[in-house]
């Protein structure tokens, strides 16, 4: 006679490929954020958070809606040179804590 099995595998019950429940969870490959200083050299400076792969037309966006200033009457300046809109900080070397400089052309 034979016996077939009539227990069904509980929906509960790890797989065997699955890591134990205490183990850590996995690291994801996430490019770097860095935080950075964005503004006047006489003014109070506006802290972003960005990732070093985002490109400046979108932090220059952000800071004019904060600044309440057009997009067009402000520059940013690293190092003496001047940002351009789809220049990236992975680009330019900017560093955690870097401040950029906002010229506002009025």
């Amino acid at each position: 006679m034979t016996v077939l099995n009539t227990e069904t595998p509980s929906a509960y019950a790890p797989s065997p490929d699955s890591p134990p429940p205490d183990a850590p969870a996995p690291v994801r490959n996430r490019p770097p954020h860095i935080n950075i200083n964005v503004g006047r050299s006489d003014d109070t400076a506006i802290k972003f958070m960005i990732k070093k792969t985002t490109q400046f037309d979108k932090l220059m966006k952000t800071y004019c809606v904060a600044c309440d200033l057009p997009l067009n009457g402000v520059r940013l300046f690293f190092g003496g040179r001047q940002v351009c809109r789809f220049d990236t900080a992975s680009s330019l070397g900017i560093e955690h804590g870097d401040f950029i400089e906002a010229l506002h052309d009025f």
